[in-house]
């Protein structure tokens, strides 16, 4: 009876250690998921912190030392997730003791969290002012440049602190997908935005987007193991990202570069499409392709629907300029690209300072050299928009005047008038001078006369017309190596030195007489299938065209010689039609829609060319007579070859099969001595660059090549030009180095502005002088670097 009685207790015991041990191992395996919960939680929240901030740092260009923002942001996560199973009132106490010690950190440094604060603030107006071609204003900095970088972590780092509060609620309360999905859409965006080096961070972004919704996802339908779940996932998208990393090693450069070219060309067919919305409607008749090489109808139909309506106090003949493209490309003209033209932002704020608009110079030099232009030469001109295009304002070359709204001072405008509105403006009005543009030659001999002696508005013109042609030089003379190999055949050798040219009436003369042998005038032709260039498929494959062939191979051409182009499209008033019409209303068919190139005259401004044959006779002035007498081809070689456009597309394919997986894997093995090598053979290029540039036998171009090279020493140790101008460095070195050191470069200064400006030739003794500063600002430098900024110096920015 005690046996069983002892067995039976025995049996209750065991069943008891068994029970107690069970809800031990849950209470564990329980501990363990919300350890393995907790991090991932940290992970992913750290991931997203990390995605936007340095999406925000990469796309406004915020010099920063990041480790600040970085480990307050994660400090914040971790806090959070330590601080879990608080009471909220503790929460509370540990939020306000944090934002205490914020508040006491800006009180001690407030100068530094205001200066970063303006950093931030003129950065972002920079982008803005890139997106919308905008002079935005700037906050002025009182700190030096090389605490730029102390101050921006300063103000970032609670900032920081708050966005990774922020993650961590959003990871912790992904249950709420609404918003993930607006992440996600945030991400997908911004991967889109050609702003910076920003790829990685969209990408980085998206990922952690795509794990938030993943975990939501597990969490609503089962909360036990979730954190497993999502550590398997992110070990899988790891390895996604490495396979992937691995492919893009094995994917041929000129696979990758066509891909560029591409994925560039579907961007801008977006942003066509968007400009259609916007712009054109049912009732708009476009027969141009507005630059695009695809749209170039197979035969220019109009409708001879009215497009423009146009009064005129006096009938003139002009052209009506619409699209410009200034970038010549495979698939077309198009805009120059806006951070370049942003760029510029200090030039066009001097230019517009000193009015001087490139849209008015013509009317504005011709009103300086010719006293028989008074102000009764003015012609007002009111323009309503039927059928043509919302998007550009249709003005001539003679543009005198135009209303604030659509030439204000506080936008960039490389090529025609703003066009406010979010449609556009559909009647607007402006002042122009009698045509001008068929006058250019006399012009130019009335500019030659007066340069001499000129008054002061003239020289103030010349002075800025000087900075302006500058900006035309360096972006509207740019052709390819192949293109203008290409040319050569046809119509000579290129100008070999920068700023200089074929005379303009020579060149245009050798264009029209090969533009008349070479192709055939016809409104019929194939369409453009987008493979190849273009230019050879008009030259050498299609051989005729209408007026877009014609603007296209002519504005190359000029580009070849040396002489800044752009491609035009817009309306022409022939004379016939301003006779015609001696009451000033003119009502413009879209059978006058036209494309022509326009060049760029030295001092006297934009000048429309015309070679499609049947507008040479009608628009006089604008075009050289040809000399078709002249029998033979002016490079004096053989008629190129007939294009093959079959046989180039077999090459191409027998080139990229030569690409095999033995030659792949050497390319992988060897990628670190070839990047060796460039790195070796670049610096060396920059280095031989700059000695030959100093070292030129022209003393006025080494003298300018001196002073480039000191004022990239200067910007280096943290003497930066922000307003383009030598004579503002002299003031920074006087602060940094002393009077002495201020007065020897205020010298070379003088000497660098005479190099530069005039026309004078810099002497031996002042190439000397500029000379013996540049090894003095060279030792100040580097006698102000430690070890690392002489290596990075040295080897990284290639200064010495």
């Amino acid at each position: 009876m005690k046996l069983e009685k002892f067995k039976k207790i025995n049996k209750i015991k065991k069943k008891k250690r068994a029970i107690r041990l069970r809800f031990v191992l849950a209470g564990a395996e329980t501990r363990s998921e919300k350890i393995i919960n907790s991090t991932c939680t940290a992970l992913l929240a750290a991931m997203l912190f990390i995605s936007m901030g340095g999406l925000f740092i990469s796309i406004f260009s915020i010099p920063v030392m990041w480790y600040l923002p970085l480990f307050s942001g994660c400090a914040a996560i971790v806090g959070m997730i330590l601080t879990e199973q608080y009471p909220l009132k503790k929460k509370f106490i540990a939020l306000a003791a944090a934002a205490g010690m914020m508040l006491l950190l800006w009180f001690v440094f407030f100068k530094f969290f205001r200066a970063g604060f303006y950093l931030i603030v003129n950065n972002i107006t920079d982008l803005y002012g890139i997106s919308n071609l905008r002079i935005a204003p700037q906050y002025e900095v009182a700190v030096e440049p090389h605490h730029y970088a102390a101050c921006t972590a300063l103000m970032l780092t609670p900032a920081g602190f708050a966005l990774g509060l922020i993650c961590g609620f959003v990871v912790k309360h992904s249950q709420k997908v609404i918003i993930a999905l607006m992440l996600a859409a945030f991400s997908v965006i911004m991967a889109f935005l050609p702003a910076g080096q920003t790829g990685i961070w969209s990408a980085l972004l998206f990922v952690s987007v795509l794990m938030i919704i993943c975990r939501s996802l597990v969490c609503a339908n089962d909360s036990n193991g979730s954190g497993s779940i999502i550590a398997a996932v992110i070990a899988v998208l790891m390895s996604a990202c490495a396979v992937g990393a691995v492919i893009l090693l094995f994917i041929p450069s000129n696979v990758g570069a066509e891909l560029e070219k591409k994925l560039d060309n579907a961007h801008y067919s977006v942003e066509s499409l968007i400009h259609q919305k916007r712009y054109e409607g049912e009732e708009t008749y476009i027969v141009m392709p507005e630059g695009s090489f695809k749209d170039i109808a197979e035969e220019f139909e109009p409708t001879f629907e009215n497009v423009l309506r146009i009064n005129m106090t006096k009938s003139e003949s002009l052209y009506l300029r619409g699209y410009v493209g200034e970038v010549y490309t495979d698939y077309g003209w198009r805009p120059l690209d806006k951070a370049k033209t942003g760029s510029y932002k200090s030039l066009f704020y001097q230019l517009y300072k000193n009015g001087f608009y490139p849209q008015t110079q013509l009317a504005k030099v011709a009103s300086l050299l010719d006293n028989e232009i008074t102000d009764d030469s003015v012609i007002t001109v009111d323009t309503s928009v039927k059928g043509a295009c919302r998007g550009y304002i249709y003005a001539p070359y003679e543009l005198y005047q135009a209303p604030a709204d659509l030439m204000p001072n506080d936008v960039i405008l490389s090529t025609g008038l703003y066009n406010p509105g979010f449609n556009g403006q559909t009647k607007y009005q402006y002042k122009i001078l009698p045509n001008q543009s068929g006058r250019s030659h006399e012009l130019g001999k009335m500019l030659e006369k007066q340069m001499t002696a000129p008054s002061d508005e003239l020289a103030n013109y010349l002075a800025m017309e000087a900075k302006y042609r500058s900006f035309v030089y360096d972006n509207y003379t740019a052709i390819s190596e192949e293109d203008s190999a290409l040319l050569e055949k046809y119509i000579g050798k290129p100008t070999e030195e920068a700023y200089t040219h074929m005379p303009y009436d020579t060149a245009k003369q050798n264009i029209l007489l090969v533009l008349g042998r070479q192709l055939e005038y016809e409104e019929d032709v194939k369409v453009f299938d987008g493979e190849g260039s273009f230019l050879e498929y008009v030259v050498r494959g299609l051989q005729e065209g209408y007026a877009p062939h014609y603007a296209t191979v002519a504005t190359l051409m000029l580009r070849h010689y040396g002489i800044p182009a752009r491609y035009v499209e817009g309306y022409v008033i022939t004379p016939d039609e301003a006779e015609s019409n001696e009451d000033g209303k003119i009502r413009l068919a879209d059978d006058v829609a036209h494309a022509w190139t326009e060049y760029y005259h030295d001092g006297i401004g934009w000048i429309p060319f015309e070679t499609t044959p049947p507008y040479i006779d009608i628009m006089n002035g604008v075009s050289a007579p040809p000399m078709y007498q002249q029998p033979s081809d002016p490079s004096g070689e053989e008629e190129p070859p007939e294009f093959d456009r079959d046989r180039h597309k077999d090459d191409d394919e027998d080139e990229q099969q030569t690409a095999s997986v033995v030659i792949r894997l050497a390319i992988l093995l060897v990628i670190i001595a070839l990047m060796l090598a460039l790195w070796y053979f670049r610096r060396k290029k920059a280095l031989d660059a700059r000695k030959a540039a100093c070292e030129a036998e022209d003393n006025n171009k080494a003298v300018c090549a001196m002073m480039f090279y000191m004022r990239e020493l200067l910007d280096y140790c943290g003497i930066a030009d922000k307003v383009n101008s030598a004579e503002a460095l002299v003031f920074l070195i006087e602060d940094k180095w002393g009077a002495e050191a201020a007065a020897d470069f205020g010298v070379s200064t003088i000497i660098f502005m005479k190099a530069a400006f005039s026309n004078s030739a810099v002497t031996d003794l002042e190439r000397d002088k500029v000379g013996d500063e540049t090894k003095r600002i060279f030792k100040r430098v580097d006698s102000l670097q430690n070890k690392r900024g002489r290596f990075v110096a040295k080897f990284i920015k290639f200064l010495y």
